[in-house]
């Protein structure tokens, strides 16, 4: 494929997922992929019960076969979320349909959160990823981290862990703020072929404690 058919392919599916997500003011998404292609997914969905789905993954491998399951992650993330279902039931869906796509050395790690609609209370499901941080704007203190506890999706049809998805629920305060990543932002190198590692990213999140220089800076 030559490099026009792939800008083309790449807008083609950007948009595509562009138009099954929520765009919140207070949602910053910061996105920079070696390749034309990435293996990361983000989305976002509202329940009918008003609170926010969100999704972050990231599947294995780089390029165009790393994104080809994005899209059907999407639309089922998407219309499962605006029918009212659960996440736990979203999840097991899409690791079956993952499971049937995708080749035997291919899989996909994520997080999925429930945001509450009055924003006291998020639900977490973390399969394979980084530590998912939640953190006080203003002093820059984490207050909670969340490591992976379930594998990602797509590796095995049948789970035998009857609690493979269960969420973890974390009480929020005026003032929180979710912190998501894929491995990418910590594995990237400077030009000594220094990796960035979770210890800058901790001291970065730390030591600015407004949003935006946070950002910014990373």
């Amino acid at each position: 494929m030559c490099m026009r058919d792939r800008l083309l392919a790449k807008k083609i599916l950007t948009n595509a997922i562009d138009e099954r997500s929520v765009r919140l003011d207070e949602i910053s998404v910061l996105s920079l992929s070696k390749d034309v292609f990435s293996g990361d997914l983000f989305i976002t969905a509202r329940h009918p019960d008003g609170s926010l789905n969100i999704l972050i993954a990231d599947f294995t491998g780089h390029g165009l076969s790393a994104a080809v399951g994005a899209l059907p992650v999407a639309d089922t993330f998407s219309v499962m979320t605006k029918k009212g279902f659960e996440l736990g039931f979203i999840l097991e869906s899409i690791n079956s349909k993952l499971h049937t796509l995708l080749p035997t050395n291919m899989f996909m790690a994520c997080s999925v959160l429930n945001v509450s609609t009055d924003l006291k209370q998020v639900k977490i499901w973390n399969g394979g990823m980084p530590d998912i941080y939640i953190r006080k704007v203003e002093t820059g203190k984490l207050q909670h981290t969340i490591k992976s506890s379930h594998i990602p999706l797509g590796i095995t049809e049948v789970i035998e862990n009857e609690n493979e998805y269960d969420l973890t629920t974390v009480k929020l305060t005026p003032g929180d703020q979710l912190i998501l990543f894929t491995d990418g932002l910590t594995d990237a190198l400077n030009a000594n072929g220094d990796m960035f590692g979770e210890q800058r990213l901790e001291d970065c999140l730390k030591i600015n404690s407004d949003d935006e220089s946070a950002l910014t800076t990373l």
